[in-house]
């Protein structure tokens, strides 16, 4: 949007130009200090507008780039949030499976009390066993049934009869044994699988933890990368608005000078284009070149030029005169837009190229200068008429270089 908008800058500021005819080949240069002081305003301006474009296309490439920048961080916090959800996922997976692993040890230790319940069971009843009647209803122990054996005989007699019921509940306390060995092993499993899942969701938290950092500072560097962009946005908008300032001064500047060549150039063209014219007498009063009558009023202005010499027609218009007139020599009248008139006088014999009624173009040849009339050398007596009432020609003329 930006490099749209200073190329319309640009083509704006060119097409102005172009349409003031600025850059048309004009017919003879036209020399002025004014005129030379706006030009070099112009390039100035145009120095100017250059550097602010090489300023802003500076400022586009540090904007593009940050706009990469920002679709890179965007990638990564969408990278950042696939993992925090699969890291969240698996930590909620692996505490499901701590939870069970927890039951399952309660379950474990559960069954293990029952057969240690059990075994005490057992060993009540084995211990209830032991204790035997011995003589008038007495209970005595068994180490104290075996002490009091009279012989090696009815020591061996005392062993048989203890052992007897105890050898009945071997089996049931051999498979207790056995069943608790095999719980007290998976109780030992599962707490090695618990201890592995501790340490893995110490893990898991630790990779979360470290991708809500990492999601923090991308957050934080994505801030200040829109930061930095909306900063250089608005400092593109503000050489954007200097550089319109800049075009619409160099708009002025050519319209200024549009307006200057218009007066130096005048309303009117330069009916004596030779360069070997010049001007031998103004309009005003004079001292007459014939009688020498001082005050005389000298009605047109001439133009010294060598017998021959093309006229010109001033402006468009219609010839309603190309004769001889008194006073003038051989002499052509145009009639011109607005009110105007221009007189050519002096014209030599033969030399009158127009005819009455005949349309003329401005810068068209219509004679050649001479000395007919009341003159005293070859030059061309223009005079300019606005409603019929004589006005200085040299205010409506080009100026002379």
């Amino acid at each position: 949007m930006k490099q749209t908008l200073t190329k319309s800058i640009v083509i704006a500021t060119t097409t102005l130009v172009v349409s003031s005819g600025l850059f048309q080949s004009p017919a003879h240069a036209i020399s002025d200090p004014l005129l030379s002081e706006i030009e070099k305003e112009i390039q100035a301006l145009k120095n100017e507008q250059d550097s602010k474009q090489s300023g802003k296309e500076e400022i586009r490439e540090k904007i593009d780039g940050l706009f990469e920048q920002e679709a890179t961080i965007y990638e990564q916090l969408t990278e950042l949030d696939k993992q925090i959800a699969t890291s969240e996922a698996e930590i909620e997976k692996k505490m499901v499976e701590v939870q069970e692993r927890q039951i399952a040890i309660q379950d474990q230790e559960i069954e293990i009390q029952k057969l240690e319940d059990q075994l005490g069971d057992k060993f009540a009843v084995l211990e209830e066993r032991l204790n035997i009647d011995y003589k008038k209803g007495k209970k005595v122990s068994y180490l104290k049934v075996l002490m009091g054996s009279d012989g090696f005989g009815d020591f061996v007699s005392r062993v048989e009869y203890l052992t007897f019921d105890f050898n009945k509940d071997r089996k049931a306390i051999d498979e207790y044994l056995e069943k608790k060995e095999t719980i007290e092993a998976k109780k030992v499993a599962l707490q090695t699988e618990l201890g592995e899942l501790d340490n893995l969701m110490n893990s898991l938290e630790k990779d979360r933890e470290w991708l809500a950092s990492q999601l923090i500072d991308k957050q934080t560097q994505l801030a200040t990368t829109i930061d930095n962009q909306q900063e250089l946005i608005n400092q593109e908008e503000k050489e954007s608005q200097e550089a319109m300032k800049i075009a619409d001064s160099i708009a002025g500047k050519y319209k200024e000078m549009e307006e200057l060549k218009k007066k130096l150039s005048g309303v009117f063209a330069w009916p004596v284009p030779s360069k070997t014219q010049r001007v031998s007498s103004s309009y005003g009063y004079r001292v007459d070149p014939i009688n020498g009558t001082k005050g005389a009023f000298h009605k047109g202005q001439d133009i010294a030029a060598p017998e021959g010499t093309t006229i010109v027609a001033a402006e468009d218009g219609v010839v309603i005169t190309a004769s001889y007139i008194n006073g003038y020599g051989n002499a052509v009248i145009i009639q011109h837009s607005e009110g105007f008139r221009t007189l050519y006088g002096h014209i030599r014999n033969g030399g009158i190229k127009v005819s009455v009624g005949q349309q003329v173009k401005r810068g068209q040849k219509i004679a050649e200068i001479g000395s007919t009339g009341r003159s005293t050398g070859n030059h061309l007596h223009f005079e300019l008429l606005k409603d019929g009432k004589h006005v200085d020609p040299n205010e409506f003329l080009p100026k002379l270089n």
